[in-house]
């Protein structure tokens, strides 16, 4: 057994802590999300190999939300995406209300998402096939289509 109970490289003979304040500790802003743990299988996984994963969990496969640009990247070759209908631009034609209404709901979905609809549309080329390729942004309303 260890007779220095600790964390391995606090055991080190040239290990020297560096005091931080709390606002360092705590401070979302200066410490980016470099981990996230699967909601699946709880492990902790490396956002960056996360994202180079497509949002896919490198032990049980569960899969987490892939936006619409991230989608399109993935299947489009390198360089050839050309985004269309970027104007247009969701609106509440039935003057719908529940709890909120649509209108007051667009809006916030708005800058949640940063797009004006759902929908993205593009053209491009899928190993040199022109193609026309669209995607829900789930953030926007859940993929809700306004126009």
């Amino acid at each position: 057994m260890d007779e220095n109970p600790g964390r391995w490289f606090e055991r080190r003979n040239d290990f020297v802590a560096k005091e931080r304040s709390a606002s360092e500790v705590t401070s979302s802003e200066s410490h980016p999300d470099l981990y996230v743990r699967c909601p699946k299988c709880d492990e902790m996984l490396y956002s960056d190999a996360l994202r180079e994963n497509l949002q896919v969990c490198s032990s049980c496969k569960h899969h987490f939300i892939l936006g619409a640009i991230a989608r399109i990247n993935s299947l489009a070759d390198k360089g050839s995406i050309e985004p269309h209908d970027m104007d247009l631009i969701s609106v509440d034609t039935l003057s719908f209300v529940d709890s909120k209404s649509y209108t007051k709901r667009l809006e916030l979905a708005k800058k949640k998402s940063q797009r004006n609809d759902a929908f993205v549309a593009a053209s491009c080329e899928i190993s040199g096939v022109p193609v026309e390729i669209g995607a829900f942004e789930f953030s926007f309303m859940g993929g809700s289509m306004g126009s």
